[in-house]
C-alpha cells in the first residue's frame, strides 16, 4: 500500500517547512549549547594527535554512512508514491551497505600508519566507530516516512535528546577520565538513543526484504547518491592527504578546524534538511511559489553565512588563545578558511535542494565530480604553501566554489543576487571583526570585541536583511490554507 497524502498549497507547504526550519534552528542551539561545553573539554584535555585519531574514524564512517541505501531514499523523498515495498527494499540495501562498510572500515583501520604509531586500543576505534553504521540503519525508512509528512518538528525534539545524550555522555566521559574512548563511546551512545526515537516517530517498524523492483529503485537512487558520495569520498581522501602529509597532529587540526563555524553551519544545516524535501514536494504539489521560494532560501542561507564568517574571522585567532588553549593556535587560518568557505556552502546547499527538487541528478553528480577534483587538485599546492590552513582553505573554500559554479550554471542570476547581497555584510563585517581582533590583549578586552561584533553582526542583519525575516514571520503567523486535495492509497509495489 502507498502512503495517504495530502496535496498541499504553496503557502501550507511553506508554513509548515517555516516552523520546522525553526524548530531545527532551536534544535540546533540547544545542540551546540552542549556541545560548546564539550568542545571545551575536548580541546582542555585530549592532545592534537588524540583528536587527530577520533577526527580519522569519524570521517571514514561519515563517508561509509552517505553511502546509506545507494540513493534509495533521496529518490523516496522526492517521489510522488511510496509504497511499504519500497520501504522495505530501501532497508535491505541500507542494511547490506552498512555490513560491508563497517567490516571494511574494521579491516583498513590497523593498516593506517597513525593508527601503529599510537598501539594500544586505539586498534579499535575503527571498528567501535564503525558499529554505528549497522545501529542506524533502521532509521532510513522511519525518516522517509517523517520527511515526506513534513514532520520536522519530531525530527528536531530527536535531535536536541540525541544531542544531549551524546555531548553529556562525552563531557561525563572526559571528566572521569576516559580519554579518547569518551569520544567514541558517546558516538555510540547518541546513535542509539536516535534510532529508537526515530522508529518511534514513525509509528512504524520496516522489517528489510528484497521482494520487489530491487533494481528500479538501484537505477533511480543511485544517481542521486552517487553525487553525495563524490564529495563525501573526496572530503575522507583529503583527510588520508593530510594524515600522510602531516601526520595525526595534522588531521587533529584539521578535523578540529570546523570549531568556530559549527554553529552557522548547524543553523544552515537544518534549513537544508527542511528545503530538501519541502522544495521537493512544493514542486510536485503546487509550485505557483516555487522560483520565489527557491530565492528567498538562498539569499537567507547565504546572509547567515556571511553574517557569521565576518563577524568570526578576525577573532579567530584570541577565541582560540582564551578559550580552547594556545596549542591550537597552529589551527587559525584553518579555522578561518572553514569561516569563509561557508558562503560558498550555503550557496551550494540550495542549489543542490533545487536540482534535486527538479530530478537534475546529471548536473548534481557533474558538480560533486567536478568540486572533488577541485578540492583535490589544489591540496598540494595550498598543503605546500600554508600547511593545515591550506588544506582548509581547498576543502571549505575551493571545493564548494567550484560545485556552486556548475549548478549555477542554469541560473547565475539567481547566485549573483545572493552573493552580491551577503557580499555586502560580510565585509563591512569582517573589517570590524578584524580591527577588534587586533586590539586585543586580555582577556576582558575579548569578551568586549566578541560583544561588538556580535552586535554589528545583529544590527547588519537587521538593517540588510530585515524584509527577510518579516517574511518568514508572515508565514509562521499565516492561517492554515485547506490542502488541494487528498491522494488516497492505492495498492501496488
Amino acid at each position: 500500500m502507498t502512503e495517504r497524502t495530502e496535496v498541499l498549497a504553496d503557502q501550507e507547504i511553506a508554513r509548515r517547512a517555516s516552523r520546522g526550519a525553526a524548530t531545527y534552528v532551536v534544535r540546533t542551539a540547544a545542540w551546540q549549547a552542549i556541545q560548546a561545553v564539550s568542545a571545551l573539554a575536548v580541546a582542555r584535555i585530549l592532545e592534537p594527535h588524540e583528536y587527530g585519531l577520533f577526527a580519522l574514524a569519524l570521517t571514514l564512517v561519515a563517508a561509509a554512512r552517505t553511502l546509506g541505501d545507494l540513493g534509495i531514499t533521496y529518490s523516496m523523498i522526492v517521489r510522488r508514491e511510496v509504497s511499504d515495498s519500497d520501504l522495505r527494499i530501501g532497508l535491505a540495501v541500507a542494511l547490506a551497505v552498512a555490513l560491508v562498510s563497517a567490516a571494511a572500515i574494521s579491516l583498513a583501520w590497523t593498516q593506517f600508519g597513525l593508527v601503529q604509531r599510537a598501539g594500544g586500543s586505539a586498534v579499535w576505534i575503527g571498528p567501535a566507530m564503525a558499529a554505528t553504521l549497522l545501529i542506524s540503519v533502521p532509521t532510513y525508512p522511519s525518516t522517509v516516512l517523517l520527511e515526506r509528512q513534513l514532520k520536522f518538528g519530531r525530527l528536531g525534539v530527536i535531535g536536541v535528546i540525541q544531542g544531549v545524550c551524546l555531548f553529556g555522555t562525552q563531557i561525563i566521559l572526559l571528566l572521569v577520565g576516559v580519554g579518547l574512548w569518551s569520544m567514541v563511546i558517546a558516538q555510540i551512545v547518541g546513535t542509539v538513543v536516535a534510532t529508537c526515537l526515530t522508529v518511534h516517530a514513525s509509528g512504524r517498524l520496516i522489517l528489510p526484504s528484497l521482494h520487489g523492483p530491487v533494481l528500479r529503485m538501484l537505477r533511480d537512487g543511485l544517481p542521486y547518491g552517487a553525487s553525495i558520495w563524490t564529495g563525501s569520498f573526496a572530503g575522507a581522501a583529503m583527510n588520508l592527504l593530510v594524515a600522510a602529509q602531516l601526520g595525526a597532529r595534522g588531521v587533529g587540526f584539521f578535523g578540529w578546524c570546523t570549531i568556530l563555524a559549527t554553529p552557522a553551519v548547524g543553523a544552515l544545516a537544518a534549513v537544508h534538511s527542511v528545503a530538501v524535501p519541502t522544495l521537493a514536494r512544493m514542486r510536485r504539489d503546487d509550485g505557483r511559489r516555487y522560483e520565489e521560494s527557491v530565492g528567498v532560501v538562498m539569499q537567507t542561507m547565504a546572509a547567515t553565512a556571511a553574517i557569521a564568517a565576518g563577524c568570526l574571522i578576525g577573532l579567530a585567532s584570541p577565541t582560540i588563545r582564551y578559550v580552547f588553549g594556545t596549542r591550537w593556535l597552529p589551527a587559525t587560518a584553518a579555522v578561518q578558511f572553514c569561516l569563509g568557505g561557508m558562503i560558498a556552502s550555503a550557496l551550494l546547499s540550495v542549489l543542490y535542494s533545487d536540482a534535486n527538487a527538479r530530478q537534475l541528478r546529471g548536473r548534481l553528480l557533474t558538480s560533486a565530480v567536478i568540486g572533488a577534483v577541485a578540492m583535490l587538485a589544489s591540496f598540494w599546492p595550498l598543503v605546500n604553501v600554508g600547511g593545515v590552513g591550506g588544506a582548509s582553505a581547498a576543502a571549505n573554500c575551493v571545493g564548494p566554489a567550484a560545485a556552486v559554479v556548475v549548478l549555477a550554471w542554469g541560473t547565475p542570476s539567481l547566485v549573483t543576487r545572493a552573493l552580491w547581497r551577503s557580499m555586502r555584510l560580510f565585509i563591512p563585517l569582517l573589517a570590524t571583526s578584524v580591527a577588534l581582533g587586533r586590539l586585543v590583549h586580555t582577556l576582558p578586552e575579548f569578551a568586549l570585541a566578541c560583544a561588538l561584533s556580535a552586535t554589528a553582526g545583529l544590527l547588519a542583519a537587521y538593517l540588510g536583511e530585515g524584509e527577510l525575516v518579516r517574511r518568514v514571520v508572515r508565514v509562521l503567523r499565516a492561517g492554515k490554507p485547506a490542502p488541494l486535495a487528498v491522494v488516497e492509497p492505492v495498492s501496488g509495489g
